[in-house]
Order: C-alpha cells, then sequence, then structure tokens
C-alpha cells in the first residue's frame, strides 16, 4: 500500500500541501475538484493535483483575508461539471 508524505507546505499558511516536488519542466495537473467547509464556516475549493497517475499536492483556496484551514471532511463535495471541464 502506497502512501502520501508530504514533502513541503505553503508559505502563506495555509493547509496547501506538495507530496512531491516536480523536476525542472513538469507540469501537474488538476485530477479533482471539490467544495468544502471550514470549522469556521469557510467555503474553501479543495483541488488535487497529480501526475503520471500520482498525487503531488493538495491546495485548498480560501476566499477570506486569513489563510485557509482544512475542511471538515464530511463537508467536501465535488465541483459540479468538473468532469465536463476536463473533456
Amino acid at each position: 500500500m502506497e502512501s502520501l508524505n508530504v514533502v513541503s507546505r505553503c508559505g502563506c499558511g495555509c493547509a496547501s500541501v506538495d507530496f512531491r516536488l516536480l523536476g525542472a519542466g513538469e507540469i501537474a495537473e488538476v485530477v479533482a475538484d471539490a467544495i468544502g467547509e471550514t470549522s469556521s464556516g469557510e467555503e474553501v475549493d479543495v483541488l488535487v493535483f497529480g501526475l503520471n497517475g500520482r498525487i503531488t499536492g493538495l491546495e485548498i483556496v480560501g476566499y477570506s483575508d486569513s489563510p485557509a484551514d482544512l475542511p471538515i471532511a464530511s463537508t467536501v463535495r465535488r465541483q459540479m461539471g468538473f468532469d465536463d471541464q476536463r473533456q
């Protein structure tokens, strides 16, 4: 069983992390897009990035002035239309 290990965190203080540092010329793509709610009630975007079939990062995007926290897992739901955008 494979596991994910955090290799770097976002410098702004939000909950975004990288599981793999990309090499020169490598570009990860969004493989999943969701919305969730933090414990403070803030709605955040949850983006999962991948490359070559492996997850490379998790980006948490908030829209307030403070760095975004992780959402409560039970509140995370798929972005409507994401699969349509990938085709």
